[in-house]
Parts: C-alpha cells; structure tokens; sequence
C-alpha cells in the first residue's frame, strides 16, 4: 500500500534533480536578457528620429490701451462742443482773410512782368529801324 507513495516520492526527487539549474547558467541566462533589452533600447534609438526641441514661442508684448469712458456727462460733452466750435471759428476767420503779403507779391509780379514786356518790345523796335 505504501509502495505508491514512496514511487511518488521518488519521482518526485529525480524531476527535483532533472530541472536543478548550476548557478553559472542562472548567470548567463541573466547577462542574456540584460544584453537583450539594451540591444532592444538601441534599435529604438537608432530607428526612431530625435525629436527637436521645441523651439519656446515669445509673444510679441500687448498695447495696453486705456479704458476709455463710455459715458460722458452733459456738461463735458458740451464743454467738448464749445471747444471745436472755438477752433472752427477761428481757423474760419483766419482762412477768409486775405494774406497782405500775397496781394503785394502778385503786384510786384505783375510790375515785373510788363517791365520785361516793355523792354522786349524796345529791344525788338530797336532792331527794327535798323
């Protein structure tokens, strides 16, 4: 009845003794798998391109404009009016005179315009007679 368990127990020890690995192959097996994945790591690097470094982006700086008032009170829009009216008016009055220096210039172009006038036509007489 016993003869089973002791097979059992004997069997036991030989597949004990059948898969015992010597610690020089654990080794090995080892130094395989760390040679296998560095050798993995430099496929991937050599295979895949670097990426450039993304170049920083500046943003070029905000005008700040000042916050305008929406609202203006009746008394400074009004004040606002009466200074336009003012520089109107005046740029009116100074456009409608006339420039005293302009009248006297054209007068003194005309005066020198009838001279050469004359003066051709006494060289021009004077060539004539002749």
């Amino acid at each position: 009845m016993f003869n089973w368990l002791r097979e059992w127990y004997e069997l036991r020890a030989y597949l004990a003794e059948k898969q015992k690995v010597c610690n020089s192959c654990e080794v090995l097996k080892t130094e395989l798998n760390n040679a296998h994945r560095e050798n993995e790591i430099l496929l991937n690097r050599l295979l895949n391109k670097p990426e450039p470094e993304p170049v920083p982006v500046v943003a070029p700086p905000m005008n700040t404009i000042p916050i305008a008032r929406r609202h203006l009170s009746y008394n400074i829009k009004s004040q606002m009016m009466q200074a336009e009216e003012t520089a109107r008016r005046r740029a009116l009055s100074v456009a409608a005179k006339p420039d005293d220096d302009v009248a006297e210039l054209e007068k003194e172009l005309d005066v020198v315009a009838q001279e050469r006038e004359n003066q051709s036509g006494k060289t021009a007489n004077s060539s004539g007679s002749n």
